[in-house]
């Protein structure tokens, strides 16, 4: 891990190991959905048509990101532990813990791991916060591309 690769924030480039492995959440739920729906169709007794040869190949899509975040996630996880902190909920007591969106830090190194509702209400205030500092300065200024008011 190279130092120069930590943002400002604190936080190591890229989207957080807790922010990976939400999407990895959301990606193995629609996988597990499409599987559900193929075998449905499946054990329905419906004759193989082109309709469920379009959903079997629809239902690889997001299998894909299953893999790669499968992959990616540890790696990213183990970066973070290297830089010595974790933003994911309960693991490595021993580090510092910090919000996934604007690295400030939610729990010392050796505290208690945070109940789960104290943590996404965290995180949501953080990821609010971060879309807000995220935006264009015009967009919140109330001014228009052609530098007027409106």
């Amino acid at each position: 891990m190279v130092v120069n690769e930590i943002r400002s924030s604190g936080l190591i480039k890229g989207p957080s190991a807790f922010a990976l492995l939400r999407l990895r959440y959301r990606c193995t739920t629609v996988a597990l959905a499409g599987l559900g729906v193929v075998l449905l169709l499946s054990g329905s007794g419906i004759p193989q048509s082109w309709f469920t040869n379009v959903l079997v190949l629809a239902m690889m899509i997001p299998t894909i990101p299953v893999a790669l975040l499968i992959v990616w996630v540890p790696v990213k996880a183990q970066a973070e532990q290297e830089a010595g902190y974790t933003t994911l909920r309960n693991e490595l007591k021993d580090l510092e813990q910090r919000d996934p969106y604007l690295g400030r830090t939610i729990r010392n190194p050796g505290g208690e791991y945070l109940p789960r509702t104290d943590f996404l209400a965290i995180m949501q205030v953080a990821k609010e916060q971060a879309e807000r500092l995220s935006r264009p300065a015009d967009a919140t200024s109330g001014k228009t591309p052609t530098g007027g008011t409106e």
